[in-house]
């Protein structure tokens, strides 16, 4: 699955650990729309299948209000950014799996872990990972602090969508990720903190599609290299 088409066409932006470097791609560049839904296959079908799962469990997981199925699949779009192929991933406040299940049906050799204090959001989104056929994923239900110490150091990167604001999410992000480690985190435009000094991290980068209302930025975890 992770040998189609899609993951063929981005751009092959590898640094020596292993992690897409999107310090290169062009500003407009996360999500291109040939990359999204562009032929029937197995990783499409699975994409389709988890757009109307999120659809008809949304009550369950916080995607109501105003949210129709076209403003989910623009969220499962804002998900499908150049990614790595492998490693250890936490998706921190995962909710329904944003952005963690479209990153790992894209790449499904990523060892994905799901993080949420909600005992609800996490019993659907294990439905949803049942319903999609996705083998063993590690669902943590709790707070963050709960599994600190048994996941110190563990993850490649961390990934996080909404979870508050983004000197809360690094703060929280931290223990878990590697010296070195990587902190994907998307925030409305104009939301991105770049300044980070003092801090665990360096501002690496922050892209965007021209049609979406969200950026992702990407801060690493200072001790590793560069």
């Amino acid at each position: 699955m992770g040998s189609g088409g899609k993951t063929e066409q981005i751009p092959a932006l590898i640094r020596g650990d292993g992690f897409a470097d999107i310090r290169d791609l062009p500003c407009g560049y996360l999500c291109p729309h040939y990359l999204l839904f562009p032929e029937r296959g197995a990783v499409t079908d699975q994409l389709e299948c988890y757009l109307s799962l999120l659809v008809r469990y949304r009550r369950n997981i916080n995607l109501t209000g105003t949210r129709d199925e076209g403003e989910i699949r623009s969220l499962i779009e804002d998900s499908l950014i150049p990614f790595p192929e492998e490693g250890r991933v936490l998706d921190l406040g995962t909710g329904g799996g944003l952005p963690g299940v479209p990153l790992l049906l894209m790449h499904p050799a990523l060892e994905m872990a799901f993080l949420d204090k909600s005992r609800k959001k996490m019993n659907t989104l294990s439905l949803i990972l049942q319903q999609l056929e996705i083998p063993f994923p590690l669902l943590l239900t709790g707070e963050a602090s709960l599994f600190v110490t048994e996941y110190a150091g563990y993850f490649d990167a961390v990934v996080s969508r909404g979870m508050g604001e983004t000197e809360f999410v690094l703060e929280q992000a931290a223990p878990f990720l590697k010296e070195g480690g990587l902190a994907w985190l998307w925030k409305p435009k104009g939301f991105i903190l770049h300044d980070v000094q003092g801090k665990d991290y360096t501002f690496i980068a922050e892209r965007s599609r021209d049609c979406s209302l969200c950026s992702v930025a990407v801060y690493r975890k200072r001790g590793g290299e560069g």
